[in-house]
Parts: C-alpha cells; structure tokens; sequence
C-alpha cells in the first residue's frame, strides 16, 4: 500500500505487460501444470491429480513422462516454457519437408490419379504411408507444394475445397422421429 496526498492507493506489481493468451481446452494451462506438480510433491497418482483436474489420467501421465528433468523432478513453468517450444505454428507440412515423397506424389498426380489411389500405391508398393488428407491439403495450399493445383489436377476441378456436411443441391435433411 503507498500513501499519496493523504490517499491510500493499493499498487500491485505488473508481472506479464502482455495480452494474456487464450488456452484452448485441449493443451494444459500454466495453473493446470502447478496443480500437477503440486500433486506430485504431495505424493498423490496421476489418476487422482487427473480427478481433480478434469483431465484424463494418460494427459497426466503423459505430461509427467514428457517433462521430468534429469533428477526427475517435475518443474511447471519450465514444463509450460517447453511446450510454448514445441507447438509453434504453422509447422511445415510433411510433403514440403519430404522431396522424395513429394516427387512420388507428383509423378501419380501428373498420371491423373486421385489422392485416394496415390496413398494407396504409396502404401503397398513403396512403403511410404501417407494420408489423402495431407495430399489433398497440398493440393490446396496457397503455398503451392506441388507443381499443379487441384483445380487442373482433381476430376471435380473444383479451385477451392467446400466444407464438410455442406449440403450439396440444398435437399431437404430427413430427420429420424
């Protein structure tokens, strides 16, 4: 508490200047991880620090695997600090870090394959799995992994992807009752 002029003003310090950055549901929170590593000091299991936490015990898990440190000790900000490491987006997609997948892919394409055929081929005769998704993904990003774009290269020679569950001629859904 400072006094100024005869007014007593609370101060609280500044820690982040920075906009606070919104968590989705899916990776861990800063406080989640102190509430692990609490949990841990206390000696309590994974699965019940899960309980607690809203969490499935193998996220627990997992985050303890994951992030101990040499002394197996288990430190949450340095835990949060490595996750903010190993998530930065967008990472590169597979078919622009593979040249020799990329290749394959586009020797298929230039045949007319469809992304379905290509990853199937790709998977039995070369040893080389791939998802349609990734192919598709390709083929659509403005990037332009591959030399040709879908609008040429797909049978629907559609130049944008329509969304899933899209209806298509605007019928009408029967529902069940």
């Amino acid at each position: 508490m400072v006094t100024r002029n005869g007014v007593d003003r609370v101060v609280e310090p500044i820690v982040n200047r920075s906009a606070p950055t919104v968590e989705s549901g899916r990776t861990l929170t800063a406080d989640e991880r102190i509430a692990i590593a609490d949990g841990v000091r206390a000696g309590r299991s994974a699965r019940s620090i899960a309980i607690e936490l809203g969490r499935a015990a193998s996220t627990v898990s997992r985050e303890l695997k994951r992030n101990r440190s040499a002394g197996a000790e288990y430190r949450p900000h340095a835990a949060h600090a490595l996750m903010l490491t190993r998530r930065p987006r967008p990472k590169q997609r597979r078919l622009e870090r593979d040249a020799e997948l990329r290749e394959l892919v586009q020797r298929y394409l230039d045949k007319h394959w469809s992304p379905e055929q290509i990853a199937h081929v790709l998977r039995v005769d070369h040893g080389r799995p791939i998802a349609v998704e990734t192919i598709y993904q390709a083929l659509y990003s403005p990037r332009r992994v591959l030399q040709r774009d879908a609008q040429t290269t797909l049978r629907t020679q559609r130049p944008h992807r329509r969304p899933v569950g899209e209806a298509t001629s605007g019928a009408a859904v029967s529902s069940c009752r």
